[in-house]
C-alpha cells in the first residue's frame, strides 16, 4: 500500500480520488483549506507531502500548483518510485480558452504553464515520475446532477483503473471528458479501419480487434493497396464506425487523411477517428539532437502536424469524434530499422492489448488524449546518461 498525499482532498475531484484510494487500503494524506493548509504556503505542505510515494497536485489557485509541482520535483528528483499526478484540464488542447470571461481566461493560462512545466521537467531525471490527468467537464459537487458533466465518482473511479491497470506499461498523459451522446463503445461489434494494419501497431491492434469479433478493413501498400491515392481511401473508410489513422507512406500522409475522412464524416453521428501519435510529441523539441538521427527529428515534426490537426479540427463539428494516441517506443520495424537508444520497448502485441483495455472507458466517459509507454525500471537504464 502507498502513502498518498492530495491537495483539495475535501471536495470535488480531490475529494472522490482520496475516497476511492483510502477504501484500496492506501494512507491518504489530505490538505486543503478545511483542515489548515494554504496551497500557497509551500513550505507547510512539504512538510506533509516529501514522506509520501505519491503525491496527487489538485488544487488550483493562480500558479501556485505549478509552483508546487516544482517544490516537490526537486525534493524527490532521483527518488526511485515517486510518482506526482497532476490535475490538469482538458481546456488547454485549445490553443485559447474556449470559454468567456477572463477567469476562464486567466484560469487556461494557469493550467498551461502547468502542462509546459511537465514538459520541461521530464526531461531532468527518470524520477520522480510525472502523470498529466486532464479532465473535461467533471460536476466536482458530488450531488451535481448537470447532464453535460461526467459523475465525479465515475470520472474518478475510471481514471484510478487506468492508471493501475496499464501495468507494465506507463500512462503518461490521459484525457478524459464526458461522452456527451453516450456513443458506442469497443465492447459492441463495429467496421474498424486501419491504416498500416500489417506490421508493428496496426498489425497487433487489427489482431485484438478481430479476435474481439470487430470487423477489420485494412490499407496497407504491402497489401497492394494505393494508399497514395487519398480519395480511394477514404472511399473504403467511409462506410465503417472508426477509423484508426496509424500510417502512411509519405511525410504527412496522416494529417492528409485526417481531413479527408474527417470531411466526408463531418456531422454524422456515432463515427470516431483514432491518431496514432507518437510520445515525442509530448517533448517541446526533439530529444534527439545528433544529425545522423535526423530521421527521429524529422518524424517528431510529422507528428507534432498530426497533434496540431486533431487539436484543431475538434473545434469545428461534434461529429466525428477524435482521440489522439501516443505510443512510446514499441518495438516495430520501423524502430528496429531507425534506432535512436538504447532503452527498451514495449511488445506491439502488449501495447495495444493494454491500450484497447485502458481506451475502452464507461459509455458516459471518453479516452480523447492519451500517451502510453514503457515503465522503465531505472535500476537497468540510467535515463541521466
Amino acid at each position: 500500500m502507498a502513502k498518498i498525499a492530495i491537495t483539495g482532498h475535501s471536495a470535488g475531484i480531490g475529494q472522490a480520488l482520496a475516497n476511492i484510494y483510502r477504501e484500496q487500503g492506501h494512507e491518504v494524506v489530505g490538505m486543503s483549506r478545511r483542515n489548515g493548509y494554504n496551497i500557497r504556503n509551500i513550505p507547510k505542505l512539504m512538510e506533509k507531502i516529501e514522506s509520501c510515494d505519491i503525491f496527487i497536485n489538485n488544487a488550483q489557485v493562480g500558479f501556485a500548483q505549478t509552483e508546487l509541482l516544482f517544490a516537490v520535483y526537486e525534493a524527490w528528483k532521483g527518488k526511485i518510485g515517486k510518482k506526482i499526478i497532476n490535475i490538469g484540464t482538458e481546456m488547454t488542447l485549445h490553443p485559447t480558452s474556449p470559454l468567456p470571461g477572463h477567469d476562464m481566461l486567466h484560469y487556461h493560462v494557469q493550467k498551461t504553464t502547468l502542462d509546459t512545466a511537465i514538459k520541461q521537467l521530464r526531461g531532468l531525471h527518470s524520477w520522480p515520475k510525472l502523470c498529466l490527468v486532464k479532465p473535461g467537464a467533471v460536476a466536482t459537487q458530488i450531488n451535481d446532477s448537470e447532464k453535460s458533466h461526467a459523475n465525479v465518482i465515475n470520472w474518478a473511479n475510471q481514471i484510478v483503473r487506468i492508471l493501475t491497470d496499464c501495468a507494465p506499461l506507463e500512462v503518461q498523459d490521459i484525457t478524459l471528458i464526458p461522452n456527451y451522446e453516450c456513443t458506442h463503445n469497443l465492447n459492441k461489434k463495429l467496421k474498424i479501419a486501419i491504416t498500416g494494419h500489417l506490421e508493428g501497431i496496426g498489425k497487433s491492434l487489427s489482431k485484438c480487434l478481430n479476435e474481439k469479433g470487430h470487423t477489420i478493413v485494412g490499407l496497407d501498400i504491402l497489401e497492394g493497396f494505393d494508399i497514395h491515392n487519398l480519395d480511394y481511401c477514404i472511399d473504403r473508410i467511409e462506410p465503417c464506425d472508426i477509423f484508426i489513422n496509424n500510417a502512411y507512406p509519405h511525410s504527412y500522409g496522416q494529417v492528409e487523411i485526417l481531413n479527408g475522412v474527417y470531411e466526408r464524416w463531418k456531422g454524422i453521428e456515432n463515427k470516431k477517428i483514432i491518431n496514432i501519435g507518437s510520445y515525442l510529441a509530448t517533448f517541446p523539441a526533439s530529444p534527439y539532437k545528433d544529425f545522423k538521427k535526423f530521421f527521429a527529428t524529422k518524424y517528431f515534426m510529422q507528428k507534432n502536424a498530426l497533434e496540431h490537426a486533431a487539436i484543431q479540427l475538434r473545434g469545428y463539428y461534434d461529429w466525428p469524434k477524435l482521440s489522439l494516441i501516443r505510443p512510446g517506443k514499441v518495438l516495430t520495424k520501423l524502430q528496429k530499422e531507425y534506432p535512436v537508444d538504447n532503452l527498451p520497448g514495449a511488445d506491439p502485441d502488449l501495447w495495444a492489448k493494454k491500450f484497447l483495455e485502458l481506451f475502452n472507458v464507461d459509455e458516459n466517459l471518453e479516452v480523447t488524449e492519451m500517451t502510453l509507454l514503457v515503465d522503465y525500471d531505472p535500476k537497468e537504464y540510467n535515463f541521466e546518461n
